[in-house]
């Protein structure tokens, strides 16, 4: 009885040790493990380091698909009068001022003039419109004249002073002021410039994975990617022209 326990003792000890790396030549057995195992995490701080981007690139999320489902299709041509828009009028007669007027296009797709009252003006062209203003002010004055245009701030988010009649691009996700930006009328904005109006990127953004979201004609979505730190060395050939109706996602950063 006692030689069997003193057995299944020793068989117990010797595996004990050569799980834990010990053997019957001392410690050699645990300082090679202990070096295969420091030598194996060296390795792959240095890989991490050198090729980061490469490593953790499939942890960086996609942008939301929410934010992409807002692009919309615009068509091209000259815009037309909606509510919400803001128009910038000159009525005069024989030369003498009538009104100068500054609007808002109402609800009900008004304008609001001096003698004439309402003008109902959505879905036309400024010069129609024009045409429309001149017509109701003949009943009143000789020669009448009218001039009509779009009265809003390219420049700065919209919201502040008008939306832009040639439409919207929304630029969401890591920038200090998400939301819609105003098209210029000569539509030649470009990322670099949305993604300044709308404040800039912040520093948990990721300048290397913006998506373009853009909607055909068909209501398919096409995604395109743009690499900003690129465009600041540089490559200003990938700084695309936005669409009106584009969603410029920034996501955040992993690393």
């Amino acid at each position: 009885m006692l030689d069997l326990r003193g057995k299944v003792g020793y068989s117990a000890n010797m595996i004990f040790k050569r799980v834990v790396g010990f053997s019957d030549e001392g410690r050699v057995g645990s300082w090679k493990r202990m070096l295969q195992i420091g030598l194996l995490a060296s390795v792959f701080c240095v890989v991490q380091t050198l090729c980061g981007c490469i490593l953790v690139d499939w942890l960086t999320p996609e942008p939301p698909m929410g934010e992409a489902e807002l692009a919309v299709f615009t068509e091209d041509g000259d815009p037309l009068i909606r509510p919400g828009l803001y128009l910038r009028i000159s009525a005069t007669a024989s030369g003498v001022p009538i009104q100068e007027t500054v609007q808002e296009v109402s609800l009900k797709g008004e304008v609001l003039m001096q003698m004439v009252g309402a003008i109902m003006c959505t879905g036309m062209t400024v010069v129609a419109a024009q045409d429309k203003i001149e017509e109701a002010y003949r009943k009143y004055y000789m020669e009448p004249q009218v001039t009509v245009g779009f009265a809003y701030n390219h420049d700065s988010v919209s919201g502040q002073l008008g939306k832009s009649p040639w439409g919207e691009v929304l630029v969401a996700g890591s920038v200090s002021r998400p939301g819609p930006v105003n098209m210029p009328p000569t539509r030649d904005l470009k990322v670099m410039k949305a993604l300044m109006l709308a404040g800039g990127i912040t520093p948990l953004g990721d300048k290397t994975k913006i998506s373009v979201y853009r909607r055909n004609r068909d209501e398919s979505l096409t995604r395109i990617k743009v690499n900003v730190r690129k465009i600041e060395k540089g490559r200003w050939d990938l700084d695309i022209k936005l669409n009106p109706g584009d969603v410029v996602g920034v996501p955040e950063s992993w690393y």
